[in-house]
């Protein structure tokens, strides 16, 4: 069951939104944090989700509605996901960055972050940034390559590096057709 309904969450089907929506107030924890993520794919009306945080007592679940809630435009929810990138749930909030930066048009929501005091963030950052490979976050990546940790300076030339390899794919498959 959780299988199908992480899949459907994954497929952005907008016929899927009455299922998701009901499944809000399951007393299954992962079941109402893929419901949230099912939405956040959506264009979907996340604004309930800023009360509903405040009584939710699941981390994971409440890191789902940053994700719905990131779109909205309110710093802190950008700044709940980059700090979860320092906890247990770092894994989850790298997918939700991921997809956030490359398709959802948040990507320059991250780059202030960049410059968080904590190099295991900046570095786990550098690696979102990397795997979006977008070529317009160079300009923001390219002065971590100087970075005083070294994992941090490494994470930032693979960055710049997929950035350019990126950059190249796009020019080429632009000249060939």
């Amino acid at each position: 069951r959780e299988q199908t309904l992480q899949s459907i969450a994954l497929m952005r089907e907008p016929d899927a939104v009455t299922l998701f929506e009901s499944l809000l107030e399951s007393r299954e924890d992962k079941e109402r944090e893929l419901s949230v993520e099912g939405l956040a794919r959506l264009e979907y009306d996340a604004s309930g989700f800023a009360v509903r945080m405040e009584e939710e007592g699941d981390e994971n679940v409440r890191l789902a509605m940053a994700f719905a809630l990131v779109p909205t435009g309110e710093p802190s929810y950008m700044q709940m996901l980059v700090d979860a990138l320092d906890t247990r749930r770092s894994n989850q909030a790298e997918v939700y960055l991921y997809e956030l930066g490359r398709f959802e048009g948040q990507i320059a929501q991250i780059y202030p972050h960049l410059r968080n005091p904590e190099s295991d963030i900046r570095e786990r950052l550098l690696g979102v940034l990397g795997r979006i490979g977008d070529p317009t976050a160079r300009p923001y990546v390219q002065p971590l390559t100087e970075d005083r940790d070294t994992d941090v300076a490494s994470a930032a030339v693979a960055a710049v590096n997929r950035s350019v390899a990126s950059s190249s794919s796009v020019k080429s498959i632009s000249k060939s057709v």
